[in-house]
């Protein structure tokens, strides 16, 4: 039997040290800022949205400090709440600090997630955005301007509000036929087939998490809700025909579980015009 010396210990050490780095690294809840530069005909001027999603009451910092000071910090022109930042099953304070240090900052819109649906209180989650300057999108399409750039904005409802009424909010949106530069802010990444009908340019989606765990130019992501495992859109840019749909990975922490190489994130995106 060879003997085991204490070479052979520290050429194991050794060996393995990056393993055990990269996987702790994967483990890493620090926040982070993904970026993405969009261009379109339908533009005249250089237009930054803030997207978050899913916050399911995670905590930055004291009163939110830390994610309120990263938003600040990319001067959006205009913030987007794709969903689930109130929730059904635990205190809303962290999301209500997160509203409230954003409020005024620049215009805000919001859309229902599955999880402010199911607090059972929909009218009064749709009050507690409205009280802090954000505008719920409850299956319409606005049309507005921000910076002198005319935008048309719409809100899919996530379809917990109830099968009758989200099919009347996607047959609306399947036959809106927008103008100027349009976003569609709808929960669910999955719906891809309705999504496909309609003839927005910029799609806004949350809900997947990330798909949990990713291992970087591997595996985007291992288990998305409502798309199961090894989900087609975890998170990042992909096009849905014309259009450019974003999913981000969303703010929570342990909702679902750990993550693994896969950060809570704001989602930087700028609009520019194409020369």
């Amino acid at each position: 039997m060879k003997k085991i010396t204490a070479r052979h210990i520290a050429a194991a050490a050794v060996a393995a040290l990056p393993v055990a780095l990269f996987t702790v690294a994967g483990f890493s809840l620090r926040l982070n800022t993904a970026y993405y530069e969009l261009e379109s005909e339908k533009i005249d001027k250089p237009l930054r949205i803030v997207f978050l999603s899913d916050l399911h009451d995670a905590e930055f910092g004291e009163r939110q400090e830390q994610l309120i000071n990263a938003v600040k910090f990319v001067a959006p022109d205009f913030i987007v709440y794709g969903g689930d930042i109130l929730v059904d099953d635990m205190p809303n304070t962290r999301s209500v600090f997160l509203l409230s240090g954003l409020k005024g900052l620049c215009p805000a819109f919001a859309v229902a997630g599955n999880h402010e649906v199911k607090t059972g209180n929909l009218s009064c989650c749709k009050a507690q955005f409205a009280y802090y300057g954000v505008q719920m999108l409850e299956g319409n399409c606005i049309i507005t301007e921000i910076n002198g750039q005319p935008l048309e904005i719409g809100g899919l409802e996530d379809y917990y509000i109830g099968k009758k009424e989200f099919s009347r909010q996607i047959r609306y949106f399947q036959k809106y036929e927008p103008e100027n530069y349009s976003i569609l802010i709808s929960h669910r990444p999955e719906l891809k087939t309705q999504y496909e009908k309609m003839r927005f340019d910029l799609i806004l989606s949350g809900h997947a998490h990330g798909g949990q765990w990713r291992i970087p130019g591997i595996l985007n992501g291992f288990y998305a809700p409502g798309q199961g495992f090894f989900p087609n859109r975890a998170g990042g840019l992909y096009s849905i025909g014309k259009a450019n749909h974003i999913v981000g990975r969303g703010l929570s922490k342990i909702h679902m579980g750990f993550r693994f190489y896969n950060p809570p994130e704001i989602v930087v995106i700028d609009i520019v015009p194409k020369l």
